[in-house]
């Protein structure tokens, strides 16, 4: 695999897994409002979503 196939699917992950954050928040939600545990999973979704996003921009992004 060369580093552009890499770079494209890192960020193709790191996309779904933000906008699965979303999905957590959504499906926790309950008439009180959302849970703890919803909000620590979608945190951490989000948090890796950034966070491979942030490689890829400190590794020089596409060639």
């Amino acid at each position: 695999m060369n580093r552009g196939k890499i770079v494209k699917w890192v960020t193709i992950l790191s996309l779904l897994l933000m906008i699965g954050s979303v999905g957590v928040l959504v499906r926790g939600m309950t008439a009180e409002g959302i849970g703890p545990i919803s909000w620590m999973v979608a945190e951490g979704l989000a948090g890796l979503g950034l966070l491979g996003l942030g490689v890829i921009n400190l590794s020089g992004g596409r060639d």
